[in-house]
């Protein structure tokens, strides 16, 4: 099921909140466990029971893991192997076999040798997110800052919340434990009303500004080599920069703004991503909650203590890890792996050689080099075959076809995209101004004046009017993400 479809919002939405709403407070997590399963088995019914083992085997060994720890003999290590085996592993079946019986295949061709028959695996929805879900809560438990879950329903539940179960943001256990308990405190009218302006705020983001551009990128990204020009190259490169970020970040509006409606308050994932002076900067703007935990699972683990011997390498490589595990992340594929290697290079080049001066000189110079690094890696993300992106950067650079009709060639550049654009640059850029970033997390947490909190119901209410109407119109786009 997905957020920004007439399914969801005319029917699954109203019916549960309808129910959750009516129910007593001591059987909420049990109404919200419930339509969290009916959420996920909509689209993967066969996957949720793989969920729903994978979940109970988590929290078997969590305690495990814990008496191990309180017993002097006990083997912490050795139950932590078998939670991090399990979990990696099912992620590494579902995700990456594809690839590498691919690459087999492709290799035993070259040698003249006969292809593995193999049957391609369908991918679970959001494993990708739930799995590093279930990661820190056992690494948690293993280290002994959290204790495991007491109650099977409540790790249940953290796992498969539906706001956040398909696309994050990535929720630690830590963090919500107190809130699946209890979490009377936010159940008040003024928070649930801030949660919808925040899931129409998103809503908005998706359905009227990504979708149409999404529409002119696959258009364009699916032209010939032989028909692409260096101008529609670039405008179908700015176009999947602002399709990516109100498409995703659209889906975090909406997830947190569900959350709030629930009562929870999940992490911010997005703060205004493409204002960042340096790609270091941009990856903690731009999918937060992934970032903090490459960082806190990974990096600091990988660099060790600080002012250890031989530092400085341990960093360098701690951060070509992060960037090539996250690549892996996204997806199995060598453009991917490319693209973690393009971003590491980046981020180590500024932290070797000018990290101190981002923060002395004007902004204006470094934001035009942070967006512009991070608008070239975009090719990476966007295309997966390296023949296609080799050429896709010559086309930028003055190696493409002559300028032709693009009606012609079926894609159609009117008012309504260039207005969209127009839009787009403007709540993605605007935020460069420090006084209007803050003022936009008040709108979007609706901590506004009385007149101002009508205004803003008004314009909700407007929004999703349009949105309604564009998906009556033209039907639902899936989320870019949902495929991680």
């Amino acid at each position: 099921m997905i957020f920004a479809d007439l399914l969801f919002l005319t029917g699954f939405l109203p019916l549960f909140f309808v129910a959750y709403y009516l129910t007593p407070q001591r059987f909420k997590n049990i109404v919200a466990l419930a339509g969290s399963l009916i959420f996920y088995a909509w689209g993967a019914p066969i996957f949720v029971f793989v969920l729903a083992a994978s979940v109970t085997t988590d929290f078997f060994l969590s305690h495990q893991i814990e008496k191990a720890k309180a017993t002097p003999n006990g083997s912490p290590k050795l139950w932590m192997s078998i939670f991090l085996v399990l979990n990696l592993g099912l992620l590494a079946y579902f995700k990456y076999v594809n690839f590498f019986v691919a690459d087999l295949n492709e290799f035993l061709s070259w040698m003249g040798n006969s292809p593995v028959s193999w049957v391609n695996i369908a991918l679970p929805f959001g494993i990708s997110f739930f799995t590093f879900q279930k990661l820190s809560y056992g690494l948690d438990v293993y280290r002994g800052e959290r204790p495991a879950a007491k109650r099977f329903l409540d790790y249940f539940l953290y796992v498969v919340l539906f706001p956040q179960l398909v696309m994050g943001p990535i929720v630690r256990y830590k963090e919500i434990e107190a809130q699946i308990q209890d979490r009377t405190q936010n159940e008040t009218w003024e928070y649930r009303l801030a949660g919808l302006w925040r899931f129409i705020i998103g809503l908005s983001r998706k359905v009227l500004i990504a979708n149409p551009i999404g529409i002119v990128v696959d258009q364009i990204f699916a032209l010939p080599e032989a028909q692409l020009s260096t101008s529609t190259a670039w405008i179908g490169l700015f176009a999947f920069a602002f399709y990516i970020y109100f498409d995703f970040s659209g889906y975090a509006d909406m997830a947190i703004g569900l959350g709030k409606m629930m009562g929870f308050r999940l992490p911010e994932n997005f703060r205004s991503p493409y204002i960042a002076r340096s790609i270091t900067e941009f990856w903690q703007r731009w999918h937060i909650t992934l970032g903090a935990w490459f960082r806190d699972y990974l990096y600091r683990s990988v660099r060790g203590k600080r002012n250890a011997k031989g530092q400085r390498s341990r960093t360098m490589l701690s951060l070509w890890a992060v960037f090539l595990l996250m690549a892996l992340w996204h997806g199995a594929s060598w453009s991917w792996i490319l693209w973690g290697v393009y971003n590491g290079l980046f981020i180590t080049l500024e932290r070797k050689f000018f990290a101190d001066q981002i923060k002395k000189w004007p902004r204006f110079p470094f934001l035009v080099y942070g967006f512009g690094i991070t608008l070239l890696g975009m090719v990476m993300f966007k295309l997966q075959n390296l023949s296609q992106i080799t050429h896709f950067y010559a086309t930028l650079f003055g190696g493409g076809a002559e300028k032709q009709n693009l009606l012609v060639l079926g894609i159609r550049l009117d008012a309504k995209f260039w207005f969209l654009m127009a839009i787009a640059a403007v709540f993605s850029f605007a935020g460069a101004i420090p006084q209007v970033e803050k003022w936009q997390q008040k709108l979007l947490d609706l901590k506004l004046g009385s007149s101002q909190i009508i205004i803003a119901t008004v314009l909700a209410l407007g929004l999703l009017l349009l949105c309604f109407a564009e998906l009556s119109a033209f039907g639902f786009k899936p989320f870019l993400y949902a495929d991680f």
